[in-house]
């Protein structure tokens, strides 16, 4: 049987995760120690207690999910569990990368801080949202797409 590890993508952060992986686990803790070393204290306080609005501001969620991720692969891996397969939905990709072992802890934690920071930067310069449509008829997601095209232009005053 072959075996797969996922990784989640931002939108799977809620605050306190990790926690209980830091305080029973030494791989966890090892993994936050590390982040702590390159990163300061402020990301391993925003995962651990918070507040919510602050770990949800992509700078932090984005380091916080792979900081996590690594963890719970530190946990697997050392009760010696493989996987033949590394996977990740949007962030997730990092942390299957660094899993598979394209690149180190640290360098992951560069490259997810940096990608945290221009995503972030990006949505304050265009903001937006996003949104699942689940069992609706083509003409209708049509219909919603065109109000919003609309309105954004009506609100840039392109209309």
């Amino acid at each position: 049987m072959k075996t797969a590890f996922l990784f989640p993508g931002q939108g799977s952060q809620s605050v306190g995760m990790g926690k209980e992986l830091y305080d029973h686990f030494s791989a966890a803790k090892t993994i936050f120690e590390r982040a702590e070393a390159r990163l300061g204290r402020e990301f391993i306080d925003v995962i651990f207690t918070g507040p919510e609005e602050k770990l949800r501001q992509t700078r932090f969620t984005q380091v916080s999910l792979f900081i996590v991720s690594m963890a719970a692969h530190a946990v697997v891996a050392s009760a010696d569990r493989r996987a033949d397969v590394m996977a990740g939905h949007s962030l997730g990709e990092y942390s299957a990368l660094c899993a598979a072992g394209a690149f180190d802890f640290e360098t992951g934690l560069d490259l997810v801080k940096a990608r945290g920071e221009a995503i972030g930067e990006a949505a304050e310069k265009t903001p937006g949202t996003m949104a699942a449509l689940i069992g609706l008829d083509r003409s209708v997601v049509e219909d919603i797409c065109a109000k919003g095209v609309r309105q954004r232009a009506v609100s840039a005053g392109q209309l």
